[in-house]
């Protein structure tokens, strides 16, 4: 099955309006802006993968993932609503970077202003916080720096109130915080939501969490997909990127099996709540294209699982 046989079989079982016909001419016109990649509204971290993408890859999965989202905005009604979708996965599963290339290529087609992109990760409580916080994780006492990443290292009443924000009706734009990878901080007001704005993006990693308020986080958005890797893949990622940015390999690893590692085995659960899982393949130490649908689970009685690709 096609993934975008896959997606409108997912949005006839919800009730959505039929979903926009894929065009040649999307794909001409991300092959040219893809020619022309400096002008992309993309992080910097994420040009090599933008670049990267191919006919085919635009073809079979990032067009039929872009109308999808925009056929989703249609609602039952078949008008125009903001709709909000998680993007879900452990760390380095691709999230951010999926989000970019979903962000560029649909702003391309449908106006830079109708989606917009935002990081659970802009919701973590500034260091200093968390360096002054001492708690107990896994017998031990730690500061919460210790154990960043975690859901109690992160200010869900203020992501909750936002994702409320964005699901509200407003003719004014909404300012909403980004995290820097450069200061390892989230930065306030550093997104902007215009008031045409039909798709936000929201990702992270504990967007399907079913404890406390991050069970009415995930109620807050209309679709979920997780993005689903191997833990020995995660452990390759997440280690590889720390190193490369200047941590010793011991306390990389130390922080794996700390942190990234028990949230990778408690998403294998949580991953079962999603609307859509999609298989990342491992060709890359930061290839994130989707080669096929593992399964498919509405919220509530679970649906028939697609054939492969």
């Amino acid at each position: 099955m096609a993934l975008s046989d896959a997606l409108a079989a997912l949005e006839a079982q919800t009730g959505v309006s039929e979903m926009p016909p894929l065009e040649s001419s999307h794909v001409d016109r991300m092959k040219q802006a893809i020619e022309a990649a400096g002008g992309l509204p993309i992080e910097r971290d994420c040009r090599k993968e933008i670049l990267g993408v191919n006919e085919a890859d635009l073809a079979e999965v990032i067009l039929p993932l872009c109308t999808w989202l925009k056929g989703i905005t249609q609602g039952p009604s078949g008008e125009g609503e903001r709709v909000l979708v998680g993007l879900c996965g452990s760390a380095a599963a691709g999230k951010s970077t999926l989000a970019q290339i979903l962000c560029a290529a649909y702003g391309i087609i449908w106006g830079a202003s109708s989606i917009q992109c935002v990081s659970m990760d802009a919701y973590s409580y500034p260091n200093a916080h968390l360096a002054a916080e001492v708690t107990e994780y896994l017998g031990r006492a730690c500061t919460l720096k210790d154990i960043k990443g975690l859901p109690k290292t992160l200010d869900c009443a203020s992501l909750l109130r936002d994702l409320g924000r964005l699901r509200t009706p407003s003719k004014e734009s909404i300012k909403l915080p980004a995290y820097s990878r450069d200061l390892h901080d989230p930065v306030p007001d550093s997104v902007t939501v215009a008031p045409d704005c039909r798709v936000v993006l929201v990702e992270g990693l504990h967007l399907l969490h079913q404890e406390g308020l991050w069970k009415e986080i995930s109620a807050a958005l209309h679709r979920t997909i997780f993005l689903d890797i191997s833990r020995s893949v995660c452990f390759d990622r997440v280690v590889g990127r720390k190193v490369a940015n200047g941590r010793s390999r011991e306390s990389s690893e130390s922080h794996f099996d700390r942190v990234d590692g028990p949230v990778w085995d408690q998403l294998q659960e949580e991953k079962k709540r999603a609307d859509l899982v999609l298989v990342v393949q491992p060709t890359s130490d930061r290839q994130l294209w989707v080669s096929n649908i593992v399964t498919k689970l509405a919220r509530g009685e679970p649906q028939p699982v697609p054939q492969e690709l």
